[in-house]
């Protein structure tokens, strides 16, 4: 569930429906500027936090060994409260801009070892973003988050492939192109025949290409139809020509 641009108690009000309606992987972000209200959602929700996937970013000001490490145990303490914050399950470095980044993923490196996160990783990266990390780095990204729709697919291909090979989960940022794929006729075609919701389509595409979509929402009822894409499939012509989409 991705909560990008929700804020204050909205934000609170989002999350706690979305985890009632199942959700258990929650994505935020330092720069978004919700992470404490996720936190209270989910000490709010009373789902066991063992039970919680939770993913939050490291925002460009704070690139650098020090600043990073800082900003990492702040985004821990809005998360979990003040006291003995639990370990982060994934902390990805936001955007790859800043000629520090590399002492930033260095850090993460260390907090991974400490235990004080699970897993690390990076957002927004490209090919060459990814080759530039592995010449420094002693540990692959585990994730690397991307905007992930069929209308940028050709061109984000080579980071998807690029990403299978290293072993590298891609997780999807708009993967409803934030919902001006919705009315596309295409995609509509293909949602009446299979009598699914455009929607559907496009977070089942995703996932049939081995990607995770973070799709967001603040009504219930959209939530709980976003999580209903795992009883059917497309078709290996739908894929295609959803693949296709951007050269249309």
């Amino acid at each position: 569930f991705g909560t990008w641009e929700l804020r204050g108690h909205a934000a609170t009000k989002a999350v706690t429906a979305a985890l009632a309606a199942g959700y258990r992987h929650l994505d935020t972000a330092s720069m978004y500027g919700n992470e404490s209200q996720v936190g209270q959602a989910v000490t709010a929700s009373g789902v066991n936090r063992s039970e919680l996937f939770v993913t939050t970013k490291i925002w460009n000001d704070d690139h650098g060994f020090d600043r990073s490490r800082r900003a990492v145990e702040q985004s821990g303490r809005r998360l979990d409260g003040q006291n003995a914050p639990n370990p982060i399950d994934l902390v990805l470095i936001h955007w790859p801009g800043g000629s520090d980044r590399l002492d930033t993923w260095r850090q993460l490196e260390a907090l991974l070892a400490e235990g004080a996160v699970r897993a690390i990783g990076v957002s927004n990266y490209s090919v060459a973003d990814l080759e530039q990390l592995a010449e420094i780095s002693s540990i692959t990204p585990m994730v690397n988050q991307i905007e992930f729709n069929p209308l940028v697919y050709r061109r984000e291909l080579p980071t998807l492939d690029y990403c299978r090979t290293a072993g590298i989960q891609v997780t999807a940022w708009r993967p409803l192109f934030k919902g001006r794929g919705l009315d596309h006729p295409l995609i509509t075609e293909i949602a009446g025949r299979l009598d699914r919701t455009a929607a559907q389509v496009l977070l089942r595409w995703s996932i049939q290409h081995g990607v995770v979509p973070l799709p967001k929402s603040s009504s219930a009822g959209r939530m709980a139809e976003n999580l209903a894409v795992f009883d059917f499939e497309l078709s290996t012509e739908d894929m295609e020509s959803l693949n296709t989409l951007g050269e249309l």
